[in-house]
């Protein structure tokens, strides 16, 4: 694996989908299936609504922990939640999101100087720049890296003045991009709980109100970068 698909993997595991990913069956007890068809994104603040159609064939499993807190959305929204006899008989299901679409970010947490926001908003640019250094590199690769390594310096060292502020885990709005695969198990992330957005679902990014581990985030700034103009030219292809 490159150093720059370890970072994205990294950074995918930190902030999008944080749950591992592991092998078993579907357990009666614990996990109910699911006729999971789309995915509604509804921002907050303009009330735009973002359909997500699945790709999944047959069924997908919801922790019971995953189930409810669906439910809770769907009571938020004032939507009607399908019976319990209805999700057993396979009535077709959307699950639902809040946050703020891309547009409304920018205009109202991209920017804040809230220390649990600004810690993810510096690691969401810190994983911006760990990909398009590459693109920069072909244009000029020693001035690309080092206007790279400065602001990895830059963001490291303002990321541990305010995760030092910060408790073990806290509340900031990360992005999901719309076609990210989700796990709908709030424990588990497997064969059985993912669900797939179609080939052709929207491509756009909300941001979503979550918790977000202190450890993981360091965990994300503590990866090998790029730092050497042999590693930038192999890792752009040069």
């Amino acid at each position: 694996m490159s150093i720059t698909e370890n970072l994205a993997h990294a950074f995918h595991y930190s902030f999008v989908e944080t749950v591992p990913y592991a092998f078993f069956k579907p357990n009666p007890e614990r996990d109910i299936a699911v006729n999971l068809v789309a995915k509604e994104y509804r921002c907050t603040s303009c009330g735009k609504i973002t359909r997500v159609p699945y790709r999944n064939v047959g069924v997908t499993y919801y922790s019971k922990g995953k189930l409810a807190e669906e439910r809770r959305i769907y009571d938020h929204l004032g939507l009607r939640f399908p019976y319990m006899g209805e999700i057993y008989d396979g009535v077709a299901f959307t699950n639902e999101a809040e946050g703020l679409c891309q547009a409304c970010a920018q205009k109202a947490i991209l920017s804040s100087m809230e220390p649990a926001q600004r810690a993810y908003n510096l690691a969401e640019l810190l994983h911006t720049e760990d990909l398009v250094v590459l693109a920069h590199a072909k244009q000029d690769a020693e001035q690309a890296l080092a206007a790279y390594r400065g602001l990895v310096a830059e963001v490291q060292e303002q990321e541990k003045e305010l995760l030092a502020k910060l408790p073990d885990t806290f509340r900031a709005f990360a992005a999901r991009p719309t076609r990210a695969p989700e796990s709908m198990s709030d424990k588990l992330y497997h064969e059985y709980t993912i669900a797939f957005p179609a080939d052709d679902a929207p491509n756009e990014l909300y941001y979503i109100e979550r918790d977000i581990e202190k450890s993981r985030v360091e965990m994300f700034l503590a990866q090998p970068r790029i730092e050497t103009i042999e590693e930038l030219r192999a890792e752009a292809g040069l």
